[in-house]
């Protein structure tokens, strides 16, 4: 949830079905570790197509601009140093 207020949807038709997945490492402060990638993106169409690597890259951005993410349990470091994000479009406000 801390992401979505930092995502800024491209226009055009069918946006809202994109979800982008991608491939996060943390410090122990929760803040981003060098450039996200994109592991997956879902939701494709012909409608959106266009606008795929618009949404691709600003949804790294959001990941970026959310950093140091927040309430992350010191004593499991181990287990969220890497993680695996849904940006999904539909979430955007």
């Amino acid at each position: 949830e801390q992401i979505y207020p930092h995502l800024r949807l491209p226009s055009g038709a069918d946006i809202e079905q994109l979800i982008a997945i991608l491939d996060v490492k943390l410090d122990q402060n929760g803040r981003v570790i060098g450039r996200p990638s994109i592991i997956d993106v879902q939701g494709e169409t012909a409608s959106n197509r266009p606008q795929v690597s618009v949404y691709k890259e600003r949804a790294i951005q959001a990941v970026m601009a959310a950093s140091p993410f927040r309430n992350l349990p010191d004593e499991y470091y181990e287990q969220w140093k890497w993680l695996k994000l849904r940006v999904d479009a539909r979430k955007a406000r």
